[in-house]
């Protein structure tokens, strides 16, 4: 029962382990994809500037494509952070990090740099395409926040944080459970040797393996208690009631994680009220206009009565010719 206990929370601290690096993977196409879609709305952005100012420099109206612009704009800050500034030729400029995204009908684009698994060693970053020496610093939208989280261990990353706990409750286990089952003795009177192994490469959660494969080889009793003592095991069943060992390592980064994820819930509910406010907002003022709308109806509806009249016209001709044609004189 101890060996096969022991195997099966070796396998689930490796296991853990893997969510992690699983949950870093997808987070990392994630953030590609969000790159992919900011530089393909600044493109069309770019794009729909240009028609704007043509429509309105022509006298037309440009509505609908304003309407366009305004809802791929939303898409970036809600990306990237980026921030919208209405020109006066009626274009919109969209700034990331203060520098220019979109600017009339001229865009760039965007890269994502760095690590694609959570085990290499480096930092994600995000820089303008054709210079990877400017960096953007990208602290809002959803592309900031999956950046926070995929960063290392050191710069307050969440992934990289908790597979470092991962880590060093592997590397304690084994060293304490190790440590003290050395000073046991097995029943023949040996003594004990080391309980787990990690490999020396790779993640210690990975490789942490029980060492002993037979109940004969666990060094339980005392040194020269005989072989029906029970001292070694209850120091080692006690290990976990030390400072710095694995339940306290692991509890304090439960705890963390925990206090961590309250004030990114209690933030996330912040911005999504102030999105929501900001929204109103911007349709209360971008509401149709009524004006706009009366003149196209009246321009509607004469064009429609100016129509009837000729049909009316053609309609009175045509009675005349086929049914007074021949008449006259008689």
């Amino acid at each position: 029962m101890v060996l096969e206990s022991a195997a099966q929370l070796s396998a689930q601290i490796a296991g853990g382990y893997r969510s992690v690096a699983t949950q870093w993977t997808d987070t990392r196409a994630s953030a590609d994809r969000a790159v992919v879609q900011v530089n393909a709305a600044a493109t069309q952005i770019a794009e729909l500037n240009a028609e704007i100012r043509n429509a309105l420099a022509a006298g037309r109206s440009a509505n609908e494509l304003i309407d366009r612009r305004d809802s791929l704009v939303q898409v970036t800050a809600r990306l990237v952070g980026a921030r919208g500034t209405l020109e006066s030729d009626g274009t919109m400029t969209v700034r990331v990090d203060g520098n220019a995204l979109v600017s009339g009908s001229e865009s760039r684009s965007l890269t994502l740099d760095g690590p694609v698994s959570m085990d290499e060693n480096g930092t994600l970053t995000v820089s303008w395409s054709g210079a990877s020496d400017f960096p953007v610093a990208v602290d809002g939208g959803e592309l900031g926040g999956m950046l926070s989280v995929l960063a290392p261990a050191d710069d307050g990353g969440t992934l990289a944080g908790i597979a470092r706990s991962y880590n060093a409750v592997a590397t304690a286990l084994a060293d304490m459970v190790n440590a003290q089952h050395r000073l046991g003795a097995t029943a023949s009177g040996q003594p004990g040797g080391d309980f787990f192994t990690v490999s020396e490469t790779g993640p210690a959660a990975l490789g942490l393996q029980v060492a002993v494969h037979d109940a004969s080889d666990l060094a339980l009793a005392a040194p020269g208690a005989g072989p029906l003592d029970a001292g070694n095991a209850n120091a080692i069943s006690e290990i976990g009631r030390r400072a710095l060992s694995p339940d306290a390592i692991w509890t304090e980064a439960v705890g963390a994680l925990a206090v961590g994820t309250a004030g990114d819930i209690q933030r996330a509910e912040l911005s999504d009220a102030a999105a929501i406010t900001a929204t109103t907002a911007q349709r209360s003022v971008a509401a149709v206009d009524g004006d706009e709308e009366t003149i196209d109806l009246l321009t509607f509806q004469s064009a429609y009565q100016a129509a009837a009249r000729v049909l009316t016209a053609i309609d009175e001709s045509l009675d005349v010719l086929i049914n007074r044609t021949g008449i006259v004189g008689r």
